[in-house]
């Protein structure tokens, strides 16, 4: 008679755990530790989630498991926890949580594997630095709360000297032996964040970049009780810390802490279930908070710090809005070329910023209309006119662009449209005696190669910065005082709920890389809307104003983040199957203080090869959402059932 039964999470789309009984070897085996079984005529390993006594179908089904990993592998109760609750906010199969927690080079692991642990304790010389009273106040004031949660928003023009705060006050977890976690938006701004948290301490860095026994080195080093720092992406919120006492998330706003596919969970609030967990402080900092931390410090849920004065009172720079109705056909207006010339004469620094990659996102022939598509989605195809290339930047599809026109074979084509090649063309041809370089996803493919060019860029060898959101976070260069944003009127208008505020924020944060230092910056916003009350209201007021008046317009209106939302997606190749299949699960829904709407067509109707449908889910109770939510994952099992790919969205920045 066996009097312990393993409820076991493996990698699979199934909600449940699976069952199985006791080997002869498994005396001390209990819950966290990893273990391999026999699944579908294959070994895997799995994680001990529960052990009952039990079973909860016939004994006699039940398979013995194969035993345990060889190194003795064990999740402690904390880390358990955490990887529970991922899995029920955000509805996503146990056995793919843990999968997703876990580094994959884990599998490779045996008795005989030899790895070195060796954690580069390079610590730089400190930076001599003046705090403001401001400064000494937050400092202050957090730090009083560190032995017990506290969730703390810094807020404050860019420039103001955020990092100072944040390093002062782990230095004091570092010195009580603790861990700190620091997560940054994006891969670019870890070198510059690492090397003023090595002025304090050891850094171990994380981030998808890394190889998995990298990965796997990072995870490792999180459950050794020293006092590193670890700084990272989103993934980094992953880790199984030991001994954490801190947690820092910057730029809390930033999208990019959303991961949008299979576990689409958020870093920003894991990290702060973290927090309330461990019973740590967490500083969330930004410039441009997102609408659903403001409101919760106006819920009294957070506190708030605001710093109104940036690093030795250095002026904001001057923002002008340049009216580019009367040149449609320019790329830059005259009064922007005039302005790039102005300040390049003075040794200065220009930066111009267009979020498109390419050389224009639209090609059409001037003869027939016709537009190459992607054949995944319908999409207009990029043109890359480095490479010759059409590519789908949805679906990665591409394809040689032989300049001529496949329905009449006219070699005359129009291209619509900027990015960020076109945007180079033009600095070519009219600062011919000036350095440049574009700064992009498609610039940058080896290891190092765009720490490289940060670096050059901090040493003035370039003049003139082109490039996309990769240069609007984060980064301080000395010498850059001119900013263009070459094109907003994309997002002005945009049906998604997101994109206005993430265009306000993008705004600031852009226009806070001009005249960081010594001299005040100027931006010029390219529009061909120049009296847009959104424009108007955002640079005469400022962000924090203009955001309490866009919150107050979504109260009335009952928008998030003042309703909770939750997405049920579907792909599939049958658009009529996705539309019965989300029919009949919005029929079965409970529908208690839930409304739900759909099904609907995602803005990106088709995406590689699948057609994309959803219901959206809405209510003012978060615990009503979970319970449909909980119904809908309850009877449909796993996430694929006739030809359907369901997946869930909690709290969904999108609908793709």
């Amino acid at each position: 008679m066996h009097n312990k039964i393993f409820r076991i999470a493996i990698n699979t789309p199934f909600f449940g755990l699976f069952e199985y009984l006791p080997s002869v070897d498994s005396e001390n085996i209990s819950v966290g530790n990893i273990v391999k079984a026999k699944f579908k005529n294959r070994e895997v390993f799995g994680v001990v989630h529960e052990v009952v006594k039990s079973p909860s179908i016939s004994i006699e089904k039940l398979k013995p498991i194969v035993g345990i990993h060889e190194n003795n592998l064990k999740l402690d109760e904390s880390y358990i926890k955490l990887i529970s609750w991922v899995s029920k906010y955000y509805h996503y199969p146990i056995g793919q949580t843990y999968n997703h927690f876990l580094p994959k080079y884990i599998e490779k692991l045996n008795r005989k594997t030899k790895i070195k642990f060796e954690i580069n304790e390079i610590l730089l010389q400190k930076k001599s630095f003046k705090l403001s009273d401001e400064q000494k106040k937050i400092i202050k004031d957090i730090q009083q709360k560190n032995s017990k949660f506290s969730c703390n928003l810094i807020s404050g023009v860019t420039g103001s000297g955020k990092t100072e705060i944040y390093k002062q006050i782990a230095n004091k977890i570092i010195k009580e032996n603790k861990q700190v976690l620091v997560l940054v938006p994006e891969i670019n701004l870890i070198p510059q964040i690492k090397k003023e948290f090595q002025e304090i301490g050891t850094v171990v860095t994380r981030h998808s970049n890394m190889s998995e026994k990298e990965k796997y080195l990072s995870w490792h080093a999180s459950i050794e009780k020293k006092n590193y720092i670890f700084v990272g992406t989103r993934s980094c919120s992953l880790l199984p810390f030991s001994n954490l006492g801190l947690i820092i998330v910057d730029e809390e706003h930033d999208l990019s802490y959303k991961q949008e596919d299979h576990l689409k969970y958020n870093a920003r609030d894991l990290s702060i279930y973290s927090a309330q967990m461990k019973k740590i402080p967490i500083i969330l900092g930004s410039a441009t908070p997102s609408f659903e931390t403001i409101l919760n410090v106006k819920n009294k849920k957070y506190s708030e710090y605001k710093l109104n004065k940036r690093v030795k009172n250095l002026p904001l720079p001057k923002i002008e809005l340049v009216n580019m109705i009367n040149y449609k056909k320019d790329l830059l207006a005259p009064n922007t070329l005039k302005s790039m010339k102005e300040f390049l004469n003075n040794n200065d620094q220009v930066m111009l910023f267009i979020n498109r990659r390419g050389y224009s996102p639209v090609v059409m022939c001037t003869k027939c209309s016709w537009i190459p598509r992607s054949p995944y989605n319908n999409i207009p195809m990029t043109y890359h006119k480095n490479s010759k290339l059409l590519i789908c930047h949805h679906s990665g599809y591409s394809k040689k662009f032989n300049n001529c026109c496949p329905v009449c074979s006219s070699q005359d084509f129009a291209f619509i449209g900027k990015g960020t090649e076109r945007i180079g063309e033009v600095i070519s041809e009219d600062f011919k005696k000036n350095t440049w370089v574009r700064i992009d996803s498609d610039s940058f493919k080896k290891k190092g190669e765009l720490d490289e060019i940060f670096k050059k860029v901090s040493e003035n060898q370039f003049d003139i910065l082109v490039g996309t959101q990769m240069l609007s976070k984060g980064h301080n260069f000395k010498n850059l005082s001119l900013v263009v944003v070459v094109d907003v009127d994309q997002r002005l208008y945009s049906p998604n709920l997101k994109a206005l505020e993430h265009l306000a924020q993008l705004l600031i944060q852009v226009s806070g890389r001009a005249g960081r230092v010594n001299k005040r910056g100027k931006v010029l916003i390219q529009t061909n809307f120049p009296n847009n009350s959104d424009l108007q209201y955002l640079f005469k007021k400022g962000y924090d104003a203009w955001a309490l008046k866009n919150l107050e317009s979504r109260k009335k209106f009952t928008l998030p983040p003042y309703i909770n939302t939750a997405i049920i997606r579907a792909k599939g190749k049958k658009e009529s199957l996705l539309e019965k299949e989300l029919l009949r699960a919005k029929e079965t829904l409970p529908k208690n203080n839930v409304k739900v709407y759909g099904p609907m067509s995602s803005s990106l109707p088709k995406k590689g090869n699948e057609y994309n449908m959803y219901l959206m889910l809405q209510s003012k109770s978060k615990g009503a959402i979970n319970k449909s939510l909980s119904f809908f994952t309850n009877n449909c099992k796993n996430l694929s059932k006739n030809n359907v790919k369901f997946s869930i969205d909690v709290d969904p920045v999108s609908d793709d």
